[in-house]
């Protein structure tokens, strides 16, 4: 066994925890994908019905930060954050990504709208220079902004 070996069984067994929930109770979404030459999770999203219902409450602002490869997975994560009325924050979705790229950005940010309509939103995700914006009028536009 190699030292890549560990994390990419705990990417499985994450992944297998997250669809069993998915199977046992409604509301659940979870979004993957698998890296076709290596057979291993690339990327993983998901959302707790209690997220969802926080998401479609609070979306007004959502922020978005991320972590490089400081957990157990070895993979960036990513996580959304609304504030509710009372001036609280609420973790509303999570993902565990291969890299940090336009792409996954991308692949994210399409990933928080396929569980249903949530009307009207503006996001804007920045790193670096780059700011990735996302505009949703009845279908979804993503721009990139220097």
């Amino acid at each position: 066994m190699t030292n890549t070996d560990g994390p990419a069984r705990k990417r499985s067994n994450l992944l297998k925890q997250l669809l069993a929930k998915k199977s046992e109770e409604l509301g659940w979404e979870v979004f993957w994908e698998i890296n076709n030459e290596t057979k291993s999770l690339d990327k993983v999203f998901w959302m707790s019905p209690e997220q969802v219902q926080l998401w479609m409450t609070y979306h007004d602002v959502i922020l978005n930060d991320n972590t490089h490869k400081t957990n157990h997975f070895n993979m960036p994560l990513s996580l959304f954050i609304v504030v509710n009325n009372h001036f609280c924050s609420r973790l509303v979705a999570q993902a565990l990504v291969n890299n940090e790229t336009k792409e996954t950005y991308e692949w994210l940010l399409t990933s928080t709208f396929q569980y249903g309509d949530m009307g009207c939103v503006h996001i804007r995700i920045g790193f670096g220079l780059d700011w990735l914006r996302l505009h949703e009028s009845c279908s979804h536009k993503m721009d990139w902004i220097r």
